[in-house]
């Protein structure tokens, strides 16, 4: 055109504009022909787009694209979509951002990304979609071995401490256990140190697998130090009516057993009873000291095992020598001080008060004498097994009476202070633990009278262990009140067999609970 103004057209855009201006004057006419820079679009115009990167679960996808013009801002949104579904079936997972990070629910899936780039005058292109040439894969998980959690000793339970990112797509991993380079095969991150690990060095390999079987690196890690055997668990609380614990730290992911033991010489055990997973015992690392096990050697054994009954490891507490708590020896001495006793009890069914002195036991009910006996070598406190307020009193060889407590605990003091009663009225118990004087003032009743206190005998030494012929005062000079910190040897075993076989257990109890009562 001939004007000296000229309105840009969308089919310049890319081109130069040339005009050709003129100038008539008194000399002739002057040309000049000038040249615009290329024309430029109003809006950016997409030339091309792809979504660049891996196509698996974990991987990162990133948008590339050429656009021609000048891109003021831009929109992107990202879509999941079932590979043969249409519109109607994508679902926006992102937007505003190039990149996008692939996760579990992509599996399968096609990845879309909407890009519209916007001018300088805000006018939007057309919008360009792109689709990822093929659906998304699983992607192989990832490990980082960091080491091992847990004490290296004996009866604890270790975990491999693996960093793992299955991307929300969590299978089985492979883990595999090795003792000194050996394998143990425990396929679990935990495992459970045994006595066979004493001295050796603990390592694994943790192999990462998702949900749709696909492994990751595997990665090791071996323990710098060797296992330990652990350090002894004493018992608490080893006094007769107590509650004795076994501080174990029970085990979380395996069965497991455990088992109370007594002995009268600290070398052979028998078994007072054992608790398993099966069982409905509340605390199974505790057991009560009755009456029955004072003077007695007990320890707890702890058996760890595997899901099909297999032992895998067993610890056990040191031995100890169970006692008097040191209120029950004040109670007990203070009892027998007064000289006689009048305790409540349930007798066939019926109140009894069972009275207890210098001479004789006997059973009142309502004001009227039941049953009465001298002491003896046949009376005896016998205690029930299974029922803890239960027992049988026996007054001689042929009068025995079914007998219970109101209340539980009142069973070991009613016990002890029973043998204690018999322990008095026997002579030659009586004249070895307290003096002959004291003895003999205890026969007399004069203990009843009051301003008298039993107390150990001083002259009462023992002789050195040695094997007991038939000398019955050989037996009864030797103290039965056992060392705690070890078992008896051989000629004391015997001696301890010989003396019970020939006296009777009910003596034996008897003279072990007055020694214990009133040894300083």
């Amino acid at each position: 055109g001939n004007s000296s103004s000229y309105v840009v057209q969308r089919e310049d855009v890319g081109h130069r504009i040339h005009v050709c201006y003129a100038v008539q004057g008194t000399w002739g006419t002057w040309q000049e022909m000038l040249e615009s820079g290329v024309v430029r679009s109003d809006r950016p115009e997409v030339r091309g787009a792809r979504i660049a990167g891996e196509f698996k679960v974990g991987k990162r996808l990133h948008l590339e694209r050429e656009v021609d013009g000048l891109e003021a801002r831009r929109t992107i949104k990202w879509y999941r979509m079932a590979p043969e579904g249409g519109e109607h079936d994508k679902m926006s997972v992102a937007s505003d951002t190039s990149h996008l990070q692939l996760e579990a629910d992509d599996c399968g899936c096609l990845i879309a990304a909407d890009y519209t780039p916007i001018g300088e005058t805000g006018v939007p292109s057309d919008t360009f979609r792109v689709t990822t040439s093929d659906r998304i894969q699983p992607g192989e998980p990832t490990a980082a071995a960091h080491g091992i959690l847990g004490e290296l000793v004996v009866g604890n339970e270790i975990i491999a401490d693996v960093e793992v990112n299955h991307h929300n797509m969590k299978g089985d991993d492979i883990v595999t256990w090795y003792r000194a380079g050996h394998e143990v095969g425990q396929a679990h991150n935990k495992y459970l140190l045994t006595p066979a690990d004493v001295g050796s060095h603990i390592s694994y390999e943790y192999t990462p697998v998702n949900s749709h079987g696909v492994k990751g690196n595997m990665v090791s890690y071996e323990s710098p130090g060797v296992v330990q055997k652990p350090d002894p668990v004493p018992l608490q609380n080893v006094f007769v009516g107590r509650k004795m614990a076994a501080p174990f730290r029970p085990p979380e992911s395996h069965h497991r057993s455990v088992t109370w033991y007594k002995s009268r010489n600290g070398t052979e055990f028998s078994k007072m009873y054992e608790v398993s997973e099966d069982n409905d015992r509340d605390d199974p690392f505790t057991c009560v000291a009755t009456a029955d096990l004072l003077n007695h050697f007990v320890k707890c054994e702890l058996t760890r095992m595997g899901s099909d009954g297999t032992p895998i490891s067993k610890m056990e507490t040191p031995v100890e020598v169970v006692d008097l708590w040191p209120d029950f020896k004040q109670k007990l001495a203070a009892l027998l001080s007064a000289g006689s006793q009048t305790i409540a009890i349930m007798c066939d069914g019926q109140a009894t008060n069972l009275m207890l002195d210098h001479k004789k036991i006997r059973l009142m009910q309502g004001g009227r004498q039941l049953d009465s006996a001298k002491w003896n070598t046949n009376a005896a406190f016998a205690l029930h097994g299974d029922k803890q307020d239960r027992f049988k009193l026996r007054l001689s060889k042929d009068k025995e009476y079914d007998c219970s407590l109101s209340e539980e605990k009142q069973r070991a003091m009613t016990a002890l202070t029973f043998r204690c009663f018999m322990g008095m009225g026997i002579k030659e118990i009586a004249e070895r633990v307290v003096g002959k004087e004291a003895a003999k003032d205890w026969g007399k009743g004069r203990f009843e009278k009051g301003g008298q206190r039993l107390e150990w005998n001083p002259d009462y030494n023992p002789t050195q262990s040695r094997l007991v012929q038939s000398n019955t005062a050989d037996q009864l000079n030797r103290k039965l009140i056992h060392s705690k910190d070890r078992p008896l040897n051989r000629l004391e075993k015997t001696e301890l067999e010989i003396f019970i076989c020939r006296y009777g257990l009910s003596y034996w109890q008897a003279r072990v609970a007055l020694e214990y009562a009133l040894h300083p």
